[in-house]
């Protein structure tokens, strides 16, 4: 896959870190509002959640172990979805 293939990968390792931090945080911050419940996070706890969720969730996905059969795998079929439902 040569060059393409490395920056695809690092911008799919960039998308699945964004979606495991920042989503939640985002979540957490805007359903109260939207519900009128009471606040969950304030800025200052938003801003404590970003200085240690992140750095502990790059060492997780860093730390992560590549499956056994990667690169005997067939590419993943371009029609089928990026995310899998969660229900």
């Amino acid at each position: 896959m040569g060059g393409r293939g490395t920056d695809v990968a690092r911008e799919a390792s960039a998308t699945e870190y964004i979606v495991a931090v920042h989503i939640p945080i985002a979540g957490l911050a805007l359903l109260p509002l939207t519900l009128g419940l009471p606040l969950i996070l304030t800025p200052v706890h938003i801003a404590f959640i970003e200085m240690v969720i992140d750095p502990a969730c790059s060492v997780v996905l860093e730390a992560e172990q590549e499956e056994d059969d990667v690169m005997q795998r067939p590419p993943r079929d371009a029609q089928s979805r990026l995310l899998l439902p969660v229900c």
